[in-house]
């Protein structure tokens, strides 16, 4: 973000395919929620979703992390996924 806390247009396209991931995997579970429908509810084009999430699977990070960041109690829940991937990677 910016000195004045306003998104970027990068992070408000990010944030608008977020939001509308959440919804198709929430309305239609995530194997039935394609990235041309998450693209065409964001209003972007399914190259952009690419560009700024690879795959579905990157997509799914983000939505995961969105949420992790924004739900209450997000600092202990940032401390839960930093030992989980702590632990995963042998640390």
């Amino acid at each position: 973000m910016t000195k004045l806390n306003k998104p970027t247009k990068r992070e408000a396209t990010r944030e608008k395919v977020i939001l509308a991931a959440i919804d198709c995997i929430y309305r239609d579970g995530f194997h039935a929620a394609h990235t041309n429908r998450i693209a065409e509810e964001a209003g972007v084009s399914w190259g952009v979703l690419q560009y700024h999430f690879g795959d579905k699977d990157g997509l799914l990070q983000a939505v995961i992390d969105h949420i992790l960041m924004t739900s209450p109690g997000r600092w202990r829940r940032r401390h839960l996924r930093a030992t989980i991937y702590s632990n995963a990677s042998g640390s």
